[in-house]
C-alpha cells in the first residue's frame, strides 16, 4: 500500500484508538518481505491522540522522507520508538533495557524544517546516536514538551552539529531532562543561529547554559524561562582567571532583546560570574516570582537599550520605585528585584 502513495503530500491522522501501526509490512509481488519505504512527495504529517500507536511501521530496514518539511508526533502514550523493532514493542517496562531513541538510524529527515514531539510518556531518549547525517539538516524549529521519560539533554552536540539553521528551541514539562543542550560550545559551532529558547517546567534543570555554551549564543532575541522549579542561575558558574585581578569585559548574549524569568523559586541570580556584561539590544526584562533574586550579575551589566524592568506585577520598578522612561537605566543590578 505504501509503494502507491507516491502522490502523497499531507498526512494527518488523529483519534483512532485502535491503530497499531501506520504501515504494516506487507510482501511485494515476488513474496519478499518490504524492507524499505520511501514517501517521495509527503511534505506535511501529524499524529496525534493515538493511544494504541506503537510504531509508524515495524520491521522496516529503512524509511525515507525526502520532502517531508514540517512532523508532529503528539500524544502516543505506548510510543517508545517511532520505528521500533520486535524487542522494542515486546521490552518489559521495568527491565534496564538499553535506551530507544525516537528516531533511529533507519529514519531519514533531510528536508525537515519543523518538527513537534509532544505527550510522548514512555520515549526516553529522541536521537540515535549513530542518525543518518542527512536527517535535521534543515531543521528550524524544535518544540518538545510533556515528555515525562526523557533522561538525555534535550539536544545532543550531534544533532546540533546536523542542525546548522536551528532557531527555535521550546522544551516544557520535561521533569527529568537537566540539560537543553548537550554541547561544550565553541567560536563557529550552530548555537549561533538560535534565535528564541523557550523553557517551562522542567523542575531538574539547575542551570539553563554554561558559560561557554552561552558565548555561543550571538544571535539570540529572545530568552523566556518559566516555571522551573530547581533552577539557581541563568548561567552556570565557571572558575575563570581574571587578568591581572581586573575585570574582563564579555560579550554576552549581544543581540538579546526580551528576557523573562517567571515562577524560579531557586534562581538567585541570571549569572554567577564577577565578569563586566554588555547586553546593547537588551530592552525589556521581566523577573516576575523570583523570591530568592537578590541581584542580577556580580558584574557591571551595560544595557544601553534598556527600556522595561517588571520585576513584581502590576507595577514597574527602578530603585526609587518609580516608572521608568526610556534608557533610564544601565545596569541591571541597580533594579530593586524586591522592591517594598
Amino acid at each position: 500500500m505504501a509503494r502507491e502513495l507516491v502522490q502523497l503530500q499531507e498526512l494527518r491522522i488523529s483519534k483512532c484508538a485502535m491503530i497499531r501501526e501506520v504501515i504494516w509490512k506487507g510482501r511485494q509481488e515476488d513474496g519478499h518481505a518490504t524492507n524499505k519505504i520511501e514517501f517521495p512527495r509527503l511534505e506535511y504529517m501529524s499524529l496525534r491522540q493515538l493511544e494504541g500507536l506503537t510504531g509508524f511501521s515495524l520491521g522496516i530496514d529503512k524509511i525515507e522522507f525526502p520532502q517531508l518539511k514540517t512532523l508532529h508526533i503528539k500524544n502516543l502514550p505506548k510510543i517508545k520508538s517511532f520505528f521500533p523493532n520486535e524487542s522494542t514493542i515486546h521490552s518489559d517496562e521495568n527491565c534496564n533495557a538499553t535506551l530507544q531513541s525516537i528516531f533511529p538510524q533507519k529514519a531519514a529527515f533531510p528536508s525537515l524544517e519543523n518538527l513537534e514531539l509532544g505527550g510522548l510518556p514512555n520515549v526516553s531518549d529522541l536521537w540515535c546516536s549513530e542518525i543518518s547525517t542527512e536527517s535535521f539538516s534543515k531543521l528550524r524549529f524544535l518544540k518538545v514538551e510533556d515528555c515525562h521519560g526523557l533522561v538525555r539533554n534535550v539536544v545532543p552536540a550531534h544533532i546540533l552539529k546536523m542542525s546548522p539553521n536551528l532557531e527555535d528551541v521550546e522544551i516544557s514539562n520535561c521533569d527529568l531532562v537537566e540539560e537543553v543542550f548537550g554541547y561544550v560550545g565553541h567560536q563557529g559551532d550552530p548555537l549561533e543561529n538560535i534565535r528564541t529558547i523557550i523553557v517551562r517546567c522542567c523542575d531538574s534543570l539547575g542551570n539553563m547554559f554554561s558559560p561557554s555554551i552561552a558565548r555561543c549564543l550571538v544571535h539570540l532575541q529572545e530568552l523566556i524561562i518559566d516555571d522551573c522549579k530547581a533552577m539557581e542561575a541563568v548561567v552556570a558558574n565557571e572558575n575563570e582567571e581574571q587578568d591581572g585581578g581586573e575585570r574582563i569585559y564579555v560579550p554576552l548574549f549581544p543581540q538579546l532583546k526580551r528576557l523573562k524569568l517567571r515562577d524560579l523559586p531557586s534562581l538567585r541570580r541570571f549569572c554567577h560570574a564577577i565578569h563586566d556584561w554588555e547586553m546593547p539590544f537588551l530592552y525589556h526584562v521581566e523577573a516576575l516570582n523570583c523570591p530568592e533574586m537578590r541581584t542580577f550579575s556580580p558584574g557591571f551589566v551595560h544595557t544601553p537599550k534598556l527600556q522595561h524592568v517588571k520585576v513584581e506585577e502590576p507595577n514597574w520598578w527602578n530603585v526609587e520605585g518609580n516608572q521608568p522612561e526610556s534608557n533610564w537605566i544601565d545596569d541591571l543590578n541597580t533594579v530593586g528585584y524586591h522592591p517594598m
